[in-house]
């Protein structure tokens, strides 16, 4: 045991470092300067003590301090990397229209009507001076023939108004503000093509500016040779990390069928190319320096790749990975695949603290750490002689290591777990490979338009073959598990039964059983209590969807929605804004309700709806108000406003009984805030949901 620790030195410092670095993002405490200097020499005062002077039993001592350290070396480092600390960030400090002049520092985004990127605003403007500023801000440019021309690198004049990132504005959304807060943007602004001028100066680094245009030169070259459509997509990302022209339909594929690691470029293609140049430089070992020459090439090589596809997490990771093994060989030492792992890790998180917060990120490391602690004793069970089930075996038992490793986290951040991981990857690991080498050859050959042409027709049918079979996996019976949802506790109680099952089957350590058995009870209870909750709860929610209505009636695991049949088929936007909170919910069963419905818990009628004893009602252009004299006005409990309806709060109120207005997100801002002044003005109480996010009523 002793020994081992001797070996992964840096593994036991990852942990202490990324401690630090948790704290710092969950604990949203300040530790002052000073006790990174005084723990620092402590630490070193006593390591040189441990040595002299310390007696043996407090020799621990020293360790502990060093520790220490490092949490307080890495819990600064995410502090100094938080640029809203600075106090030159731009943001406190720039007023409205103020002019500012920012740095493009990624590549756009092309949408349908606006082209998206980040960019770094350098200096505002101060009476007639340019004072430098910090910070990064996520730019939306009206698209036109000028805004096309933008580069990365680019420097503008702007006339901003910024806006914070807007929070989630449904239960259980995904947290974009949080996303871009892990990578320094907290705010946002939209220009038209009056707001910019471009300043004809380009600052971007060169090595980046000539990795961007020597991947749009690549991009052409697929063009040139009419790869287009999903092939172009699907190719584009898995050769080049050029993920753009994705569609979701092939995303939900890939994920669906568990093979979307191939359409980002990362440790699988590294090592790809990694074994090629390998063994395309063998020759390289006769020569005097040759293993020099060899070790330098293969670094470029793989880090110019790297630069190539976006320093994406992944790659940074796998490139740093390999790059620590090839210096390791070259100077014949032994390198513990755990410490170069770790060493890999520290080398990106001391660059920047927050990738910890990055899910590829996560799902990278851990794939690769299931790899090589799982995949050898797996491959161990089955022995064969026959070369093509050997090479069956390999990519199975390397399947199964990596989905073990990652599969709580999937089902944590992804709610998913797809049944049909083994035979897709059968498949797709090889094809993937061979995509690979072809649209590196296809890149290398382009000139030659004979050979391009038919290199470029195999690429092409090879990546549709790709496409037709994810699909088809996609719609076998029963493909996905969907719809799973589990926390931060219990995804840590799964991998503690993990752990405790995968070494006990290699050690048989009885007691492992018995620890299993536990993380398994308290994780159950855990799952007891959350059903019993869904099995109780009751809740109406109008959705925050831009220019829909969406209405939600859970009741228990059956839920009512209310809104139009586009909507509903729209998987992507479903999925984005609704799905998630079915799944929390515990929501299994699903009605989509477009015309009139009655059941025991539900009851709609035109525009009128009743749920546990609540009255609601609609107000759209369907709604036509019939006063008679005479008759008392209809109690309503709630009344939704909705798709720009003419009528107004008064003329409602002469009719229906109602002391709530809720307004859904089909309306236009001004509607919506006529509609507000009009409840205030009448003592009513009003929810914008276009302003405040998704009413949510728990009845």
């Amino acid at each position: 045991m002793l020994a081992l620790k001797n070996q992964i030195p840096l593994f036991r410092i990852l942990l202490p470092f990324l401690a630090g670095i948790l704290v710092y993002i969950y604990g949203k405490i300040e530790i002052p300067f000073w006790p990174l200097i005084l723990g620092t020499s402590l630490a070193f005062q006593l390591l040189v003590n441990t040595r002299f002077k310390l007696p043996f039993n407090y020799r621990w001592l020293a360790g502990l301090t060093l520790h220490l350290s490092i949490f307080i070396i890495a819990f600064q480092l995410t502090r100094f990397n938080n640029e809203m600390n600075y106090s030159a960030h731009f943001g406190p400090n720039i007023q409205s229209n103020q002019i500012a002049k920012v740095r493009v520092i990624e590549s756009f985004v092309e949408k349908e009507k606006t082209l998206k990127t980040i960019v770094e605003v350098i200096s505002i403007e101060k009476q007639g001076q340019w004072i430098s500023t910090k910070g990064k801000a996520m730019l939306y440019f009206q698209k036109d023939s000028n805004s096309l021309k933008i580069k990365y690198g680019d420097v503008l004049i702007i006339n901003p108004t910024f806006k914070s990132i807007d929070s989630p504005k449904n239960p259980q959304e995904f947290n974009y503000k949080q996303y871009l807060a892990f990578h320094n943007v907290f705010y946002q602004c939209y220009l038209s093509n009056q707001k910019w001028i471009h300043t004809n100066n380009n600052e971007g680094n060169f090595i980046l500016n000539v990795s961007i245009n020597l991947r749009n030169y690549f991009l052409d070259v697929f063009k040139k040779y009419n790869i287009i459509g999903n092939e172009f997509a699907v190719g584009s990302a898995l050769i080049l990390g050029f993920e753009d022209k994705l569609n979701p339909e092939i995303i939900s594929a890939y994920s669906s069928s568990g093979a979307l690691h191939v359409l980002s470029v990362s440790g699988l293609h590294i090592a790809i190319i990694y074994v090629v140049l390998l063994k395309l430089l063998f020759f390289l070992d006769k020569f005097k320096n040759g293993k020099i020459i060899k070790a330098i090439i293969l670094v470029l090589v793989l880090w110019f790749y790297a630069c190539l596809t976006g320093l994406s997490p992944s790659v940074m990771r796998a490139a740093t990975m390999f790059s620590f093994i090839i210096v390791g060989k070259l100077f014949n030492r032994y390198t513990n695949v755990y410490n170069t792992l770790a060493a890999s890790a520290l080398l990106l998180l001391i660059i920047n603290p927050y990738l910890i917060m990055e899910v590829g990120f996560q799902l990278s490391f851990l794939a690769v750490f299931g790899i090589v602690m799982l995949q050898p004793g797996i491959y161990n069970l089955l022995e064969t002689n026959n070369w093509l089930l050997d090479q069956i075996w390999t990519v199975t038992t390397v399947s199964i290591a990596a989905q073990l490793a990652t599969f709580p986290l999937g089902l944590l951040y992804f709610h998913q777990f797809p049944n049909y991981f083994l035979l897709s990857n059968l498949l797709v690991i090889p094809l993937s490979a061979l995509i690979l080498y072809l649209g590196i050859l296809l890149l290398i050959v382009s000139k030659i338009t004979f050979l391009g042409t038919w290199i470029a027709w195999l690429l092409s049918q090879l990546i549709s073959f790709l496409n037709t079979s994810v699909i088809v996996f996609e719609n076998a019976p029963y493909a996905i598990v969907e719809g799973v949802s589990i926390g931060i506790l219990e995804t840590w109680l799964v991998y503690g039964m993990l752990i405790c099952m995968v070494v006990f089957f290699f050690q048989k350590r009885h007691y492992l059983i018995h620890l299993s058995l536990s993380f398994f009870v308290i994780f159950l209870s855990i799952q007891i209590i959350e059903k019993y909750d869904e099995t109780t709860n009751s809740q109406l929610v109008v959705y925050s969807i831009k220019k829909q209505s969406a209405i939600d009636f859970i009741e228990g695991d059956k839920n009512y929605f209310v809104s139009d049949t586009l909507l509903y088929k729209n998987k992507s936007t479903m999925l984005f804004h609704v799905y998630h909170n079915w799944w929390e919910q515990g929501v299994v069963q699903h009605k989509f309700v477009a015309k009139d419905y009655s059941e025991s818990a539900f009851y709609k009628k035109d525009n009128f709806m009743m749920f546990n004893n609540k009255k609601i009602l609609i107000v759209n252009s369907a709604l036509v108000l019939k006063k008679q004299p005479g008759k008392t006005r209809m109690k309503i409990d709630y009344i939704i406003l909705s798709n720009n309806s003419k009528q107004k709060i008064a003329s409602l109120l002469t009719c229906f009984d109602c002391e709530y207005f809720i307004i859904d997100s089909s309306n236009s801002f001004y509607k919506a805030k006529k509609w507000q002044q009009d409840c205030e003005k009448m003592d009513k109480k009003c929810f914008n949901v276009l302003e405040d996010g998704a009413f949510v009523l728990n009845i």
